[in-house]
């Protein structure tokens, strides 16, 4: 979404780390837009809950620095898995 011009101005676009850092269940993602637009939804958000775990951020954090190698060997190991069946 992010790509159409003009889309960062009113656009926030969220994804998850579940499946692509094998952080199913962590409830961890991301969210990308101008600083306006998360700056209200961390302001909303901030009155619904009061936080992650810290490990947990940590954690996503360092998995976002992944380089490609990774993923070409998890999706290999997931191939194999899938031949199997």
């Amino acid at each position: 979404m992010l790509a159409v011009e003009g889309a960062i101005d009113v656009v926030i676009e969220l994804n998850s780390l579940s499946k692509s850092h094998n952080m199913a269940g962590w409830r961890v993602g991301i969210m990308t837009g101008a600083r306006e637009r998360i700056d209200e939804v961390i302001r909303f958000k901030s009155n619904m809950d009061s936080g992650m775990f810290l490990p947990l951020q940590l954690a996503a954090a360092k998995a976002l620095e992944l380089e490609q190698d990774w993923f070409d060997e998890i999706n290999l190991v997931y191939f194999k898995r899938k031949k199997e069946f």
